[in-house]
């Protein structure tokens, strides 16, 4: 808010864990976990965010459906109660190379508290120019008055080919 310029912010470790092989059950589930680390260690918080992935893929479009909780851990805001969120995505996933989505995500602050509010809707594009690279472009737009009014996001990640948990511990 306050129309800044754009700044580096943050890094992230995450890790994720799938219940079941995909379309084994009528919703993909997965846990997630992913640790922030602010630009400068001396004063931000350090936050863990754990998250419930709730996915259903429905012919071309996927639903998916992350409640979300976020603990301060380190830095002037730990100690303080969790965050609660929900964030909600559709995506048209016809085609590998290009697949353009629908995100919402609401932030509703403190548990207990709910201040702050911030909800954003953006429209997205995942683009494949490789196998396992992603290019996920976005442009969001704040819904509330302590949101963001206008948000441009680009993520590039390499996804990982790894044996399932199953079968590595057989």
């Amino acid at each position: 808010p306050g129309g800044s310029s754009a700044e580096y912010t943050r890094a992230r470790v995450e890790a994720r864990y799938h219940f079941a092989t995909a379309y084994e059950h009528f919703l993909d589930t997965a846990v997630y976990a992913e640790y922030y680390f602010p630009r400068s260690l001396k004063h931000d918080t350090q936050e863990l965010e754990t998250r419930l992935i709730l996915q259903k893929d429905l012919e071309d479009f996927r639903l998916a459906v992350n409640p979300v909780i976020s603990f301060p851990v380190h830095g002037a805001d730990a100690g303080r109660r969790p965050d609660a969120s929900l964030d909600v995505g559709l995506y048209w996933r016809r085609h590998l190379a290009v697949q353009p989505g629908i995100e919402w995500y609401g932030d509703f602050g403190e548990i207990g508290k709910w201040n702050d509010q911030r909800q954003v809707i953006f429209s997205t594009v995942d683009l494949r120019p490789a196998r396992n690279l992603v290019w996920q472009l976005g442009v969001g737009f704040g819904l509330t008055h302590d949101s963001d009014k206008l948000i441009a996001k680009s993520i590039f990640y390499y996804e990982l080919d790894l044996v399932p948990p199953t079968r590595a511990f057989r």
